[in-house]
């Protein structure tokens, strides 16, 4: 497409959709960029303070597992506790 060839394309729905396909790409990657933006600013940071990893380990590890490396995490939060 940069050099003019797409006029050898005869198809002209496949010469459309060539044509359209840099700005989908572009679309999809700036939806891409927002939603790790999303992730980064708002969902991870609301998640990090309200759950309680402490909760989450006490509930789903092993006993095996009680005592290990999981106790770093181990911290106070905002949630409000059942």
């Amino acid at each position: 497409m940069n050099y003019g060839r797409i006029n050898l394309v005869t198809d002209e729905p496949l010469r459309a959709m060539l044509l359209n396909w840099p700005g989908l790409v572009e679309d999809m990657v700036e939806g891409e960029v927002d939603q790790k933006d999303f992730q980064v600013e708002i969902y991870a940071p609301f998640i990090i303070e309200y759950l309680s990893l402490n909760r989450v380990y006490n509930k789903f590890a092993s006993k095996s597992f009680r005592g290990g490396p999981f106790d770093v995490y181990r911290r106070e939060t905002r949630l409000i506790p059942n």
